[in-house]
């Protein structure tokens, strides 16, 4: 059997099948081999790093502009997250609505809050969230209402409510 020497070192190597004598020469070869393979260390300089920073916030924009373009990603009924909900309001009357939040949007004054108002939209949604995640069985302690209102998933509710009326 013929010996081999270390790559690194020119030492002996006892198993056959290795390139290098020990774990401090193994260290150094996979170092200089990283340092090859990754580009590890390779700096970039600070036009090149603009350069790509440029190129990144103009692909962006373009993607933006993209998304923004197609209906489904609008605000509205048509946006494509849009679900529908069946409110229950604290007289009892049903009310359905396709997308919430676009909803939420033009009638934050039943909740006393600022219509057209993107944050009061979040927070009645994620009330009217809570109530829905209640029904589901999968928000503890339950929440039964938000601010009064209730909701209807496939017939269930907390809050009884009276036969169909025409809302908004």
């Amino acid at each position: 059997m013929s010996e081999q020497t270390c790559v690194i070192c020119g030492g002996r190597i006892d198993k056959p099948g290795r390139k290098t004598c020990g774990r401090e020469c193994y260290r150094i070869l996979r170092a200089q081999v990283n340092k090859k393979t990754n580009h590890k260390g390779q700096k970039h300089s600070a036009e090149a790093r603009a350069r790509n920073l440029q190129r990144l916030r103009a692909a962006a924009e373009k993607n933006r502009q993209a998304i923004m373009a197609d209906p489904a990603s609008q605000r509205g009924p048509q946006h494509r997250e849009a679900e529908d909900w069946i409110l229950i309001t604290p007289e009892g009357d049903r009310i359905h609505v396709h997308n919430l939040l676009d909803w939420a949007r033009e009638n934050a004054d039943l909740f006393g809050k600022r219509p057209g108002d993107d944050h009061d939209a979040q927070v009645i949604g994620s009330g009217f969230g809570n109530v829905k995640r209640s029904l589901l069985g999968s928000k503890k302690p339950p929440v039964r209402s938000y601010k009064g209102w209730s909701l209807e998933i496939d017939g269930c509710s907390y809050m009884q409510a009276k036969p169909e009326s025409n809302g908004a």
